[in-house]
């Protein structure tokens, strides 16, 4: 049997604001999305952004920070190593890959996670939500707030904590 993954490859999906929201009140400020453009930042409401275009990359990365990275395999790769590397406050949303190299990383960097207990509608550039979800979606966190995290975030799904499991 062969699966086929109905992907249209546009690396456009904005996070939705329930979780963003949730973010916030567990670090108390977005401080730096460095993934993100105008129309996201509209929600996120983060005090500095990086674009494509800026190549957040190459950029510092302070603060507290929310990440919902490109979901492409290399480019996914390089968000991961760059945000384990930092020394910031993070919450960072993506595909519930935890069997994947990045996905592991990811579990052996974070403090807590939420285990989203259903897939998430991304925002399309339009505005309007993807109708049809093709997987779940994790969210870690990092930063020395567990309790927060799991108080807030214990309305998306079910949340770990690491030094608790």
């Amino acid at each position: 049997m062969t699966y086929i993954q109905n992907n249209s490859g546009n690396q456009e999906h904005y996070s939705p604001s329930r979780f963003v929201e949730s973010a916030r009140e567990v670090m108390g400020s977005i401080d730096l999305d460095p993934a993100s453009n105008k129309i996201a930042n509209s929600w996120i409401k983060a005090t500095s952004i990086y674009t494509k275009e800026d190549c957040g990359l190459s950029k510092v990365w302070t603060g507290n920070l929310w990440l919902n990275p490109p979901y492409d395999s290399k480019m996914l790769k390089l968000f991961v190593d760059k945000l384990v590397g930092s020394d910031v406050q993070a919450t960072v949303l993506t595909n519930n890959n935890t069997e994947t190299a990045c996905g592991q990383k990811l579990l052996k960097w974070c403090d807590s996670i939420c285990l989203i207990n259903k897939r998430v509608r991304f925002i399309k550039p339009d505005g309007t939500e993807n109708k049809t979800p093709l997987q779940g979606q994790v969210i870690y966190y990092k930063g020395s707030n567990c309790t927060k995290f799991f108080q807030e975030f214990s309305q998306h799904g079910v949340v770990f904590e690491r030094n608790k499991v």
